[in-house]
Formats: C-alpha cells, sequence, structure tokens
C-alpha cells in the first residue's frame, strides 16, 4: 500500500532503511561471441556481480541482488544504480563493454516503485574513447528493479501495475517481455 502524497512526504526527511532490489535476467547483442561476460552493479559504495556467462552474445544470468541503504528518501533518491557489463579477462581489470545507470528517482516515480522486465540500452562507458568506437549503442540487458521501504506494500513488488485484475491477468498472458523495442524503459535518465 502506498502512501496518501501528504503522508508520505512527512518521510522524506526522516532516516529509515530501505531495500533496493534487483534482477539481472538477461543480455542481448552484445557483440561478443568468445570469452566469459557478467554483469557489474554499483550503488552507492556496494558492489554485486553476477556469476561469469561463457560464449554467448545473448547471455542468461537470472541472479537476484538486494542493497540495504540507510538513508533519508531524498538521499536515496539522489543515488543512481550502474549495471556494467564487463568481458573477464586473466587481467587485474574486467573490460567493460557497455553500462547502464538509473537513477533512483525514476524507479520511485514508476507505480509499485519498480520496473518489471524492462530492456535497457547499453551505453560507452562513461571516460571511454568514443571516436573509433562507430555503434550507438553496445547491447541490451533486462533488468527488474524496486525500491522497497517500510511503506511498501510487498504484495505488489515486481508486479505489473494495472487497475483491474481481469486486464492485469491479460496482460500478463499476451505480454512478450522478449520484445526489447515494446520493454524499454521509459522515463529513465539513462
Amino acid at each position: 500500500m502506498q502512501l496518501p502524497p501528504p503522508q508520505e512526504e512527512c518521510f522524506t526527511n526522516i532516516v529509515q532503511d530501505f531495500l533496493i532490489c534487483t534482477t539481472v535476467h538477461k543480455a542481448r547483442q552484445l557483440g561478443v561471441f568468445q570469452g566469459e561476460t557478467l554483469v557489474r552493479i554499483t550503488l552507492d559504495k556496494s558492489h554485486r556481480q553476477t556469476k561469469s556467462y561463457s560464449n554467448s552474445e545473448n547471455p542468461y544470468f537470472n541472479e537476484y541482488f538486494v542493497f540495504e541503504i540507510h538513508s533519508t528518501l531524498m538521499e536515496l533518491l539522489r543515488l543512481t544504480i550502474l549495471y556494467e557489463v564487463k568481458k573477464r579477462t586473466t587481467c587485474k581489470k574486467n573490460p567493460t563493454l557497455g553500462e547502464l545507470l538509473i537513477d533512483m528517482q525514476s524507479v520511485w516515480s514508476q507505480p509499485n516503485r519498480c520496473y518489471f522486465k524492462k530492456w535497457g540500452r547499453l551505453e560507452v562507458p562513461i571516460g571511454q574513447d568514443t571516436s573509433a568506437d562507430t555503434m550507438t549503442g553496445r547491447g541490451f540487458i533486462q533488468i527488474d528493479l524496486a525500491i522497497v521501504s517500510q511503506a511498501s506494500n510487498p504484495n505488489t513488488l515486481l508486479r505489473p501495475y494495472e487497475e483491474d485484475i481481469m486486464s492485469m491477468n491479460k496482460w500478463q498472458i499476451n505480454q512478450d517481455y522478449d520484445d526489447i523495442q515494446k520493454c524499454v524503459f521509459k522515463n529513465a535518465s539513462y
């Protein structure tokens, strides 16, 4: 259950516990056919990473991660989560193939405070030379991303948002989550 706007505003400057829950489902069109790929997720100063996936341009990860944040709502909404698709090498530093940045404000403004099976376009990593790179994107990554607060209703998280139960069931049956163009992020700053 979401709080009405006046009550929600009461909690913006109170320190509370938030859970940032994310699932990395899969990646598509990475352009890497050999080697191992993995996804590294960074939020604030915490890092998580998936297991590596071998020899595929379209790796399937299906891994779930939780970040615990103890802050005010205003501080949380200033944060950005970073998904980096990397190629594992024997060297110390794994090269980044592409990255996706999502600000917490865009997640908070979504129905149910989450994105459900959305595709994000991987962009050239910040600071990497793009003069020799003619690609506009580096593939796509499919994720779930939710903010859980003390006022969240856990029964509505990570589900499609619909007013009517009948239309929700129809939506779930007819929705094609693998269609990148229909399920790409909207209203996110990345």
